[in-house]
């Protein structure tokens, strides 16, 4: 795997969801409403919020970058969230969307969190563990052994 960052790996993943959530917003219009459940989606967007502030306070913490296409990072986390998953913050990500599907309750929102975690596990999440594993070695296998990509 090359050591630069695609085009693709570049961006964001909070951009992709935001431009996969505004397509789906686009087409809903014209879907049918087939149910919503708004408590259990503010409950899912509540917790990704919970999750997410957990994770960059550890990034803090650490003093390390959430930029998944830096060169290198300053610490390998592994305490927090990153003791249930290694990537908690786009699962954070996927729940937020999950939640955001159910409160709105038609279709095309709920292809939201299916086209993100593709995103994430084709594009950005391999680019990102082969740079963890190219910088800590041993350490980062012996902790990708330990703990799940997502949960």
């Amino acid at each position: 795997m090359s050591t630069t960052p695609s085009v693709l790996v570049r961006i964001p993943a909070p951009i992709y969801t935001l431009i996969y959530l505004g397509v789906a917003l686009a087409v809903e219009r014209h879907a049918p409403r087939t149910f919503a459940v708004i408590p259990l989606g503010a409950t899912l967007v509540l917790a990704s919020l919970i999750l997410a502030q957990w994770a960059m306070g550890m990034f803090r913490l650490e003093k390390t970058t959430i930029v998944p296409s830096a060169t290198t990072n300053a610490a390998l986390i592994v305490e927090g969230p990153f003791r249930f998953t290694r990537n908690p913050l786009y699962l954070s990500l996927l729940i937020a969307s999950f939640g955001i599907a159910f409160m709105i309750g038609r279709w095309p929102l709920f292809a939201v969190p299916v086209l993100l975690f593709v995103t994430l596990a084709l594009v950005t999440v391999p680019f990102e563990e082969a740079q963890m594993e190219r910088q800590f070695g041993e350490r980062y296998r012996a902790y990708k052994a330990r703990v799940r990509r997502w949960l």
